[in-house]
């Protein structure tokens, strides 16, 4: 039985092949990288996430300057909005419905050779697209593995709390840390009592509040010194699942 961890391995494997391989092999290679999707649940689970949680063609408006004759390539900077976009723009460049020359010249334009256009292509859609489903399914995973282990205290296993299952344990991991600190200023009440209100949001599947008392927690937590904390990873999550 191959695990949810081989399962992203062979996506890796597949698109480090595409990264460093030559473009004569390109769209075999990224045939290649694309199959592994389908032949894996979880990747295809957080793939049909991302796809049917996002506008494509808004993010194609975004993404694809025209400025008179010159035309550039601008890639998201939300995670699930990167993996949408290039998955159906890899899918209809080996489906052909996409000229892949003329695609690579228009948008990654080079005036030293075509193969540097190639890399271009390469260094600014394929590599943070790899990275991309890197960080969002190891995510997931790392969810699924705390959910496993706390017998069912989230019952639905959907992508979207899963997201939130990996929320709540930052949430914790920082009310620890602080707590541990045994700090007995005001700023540090504050910041617990903003975590446990976040906490509880996040295990009822409430996004609503969780934009305002993120903003709370992250303006009170920097005032705690000496304190590690999760607040970019935690900025992350929220970000990638849409609630800020």
């Amino acid at each position: 039985m191959v695990t949810r961890e081989q399962s992203l391995q062979r996506f890796l494997d597949k698109a480090d092949e595409v990264i460093n391989g030559k473009y004569l092999f390109a769209i075999k290679k990224i045939e290649e990288m694309l199959v592994t999707i389908s032949a894996s649940r979880i990747l295809f689970e957080v793939f049909e996430f991302c796809c049917s949680s996002e506008d494509v063609e808004k993010i194609k408006e975004r993404s694809f300057i025209k400025n008179g004759k010159v035309c550039s390539f601008v890639m998201p900077e939300n995670k699930k909005q990167i993996i949408a976009l290039c998955f159906y723009l890899l899918k209809d460049i080996t489906s052909g419905d996409i000229d892949f020359n003329v695609f690579l010249t228009t948008y990654f334009p080079s005036d030293e050779s075509f193969l540097d256009s190639y890399a271009k292509f390469i260094n600014f859609l394929v590599l943070p697209f790899r990275n991309a489903v890197k960080n969002v399914v190891e995510t997931v995973i790392c969810a699924s593995n705390i959910k496993e282990s706390r017998e069912g205290r989230f019952s639905k296993p959907n992508i979207d709390s899963l997201y939130l299952v990996g929320l709540v344990s930052l949430l914790e991991e920082d009310r620890r840390l602080i707590v541990e600190a045994d700090n007995k200023d005001c700023v540090s009440r504050d910041v617990v009592y903003v975590l446990n209100e976040m906490i509880t949001e996040a295990r009822e599947y409430r996004t609503e509040r969780l934009k305002a008392l993120f903003i709370a927690y992250k303006y009170a937590i920097s005032n705690v010194k000496r304190v590690k904390n999760h607040v970019d990873e935690v900025e992350e999550l929220l970000a990638d699942h849409g609630i800020i």
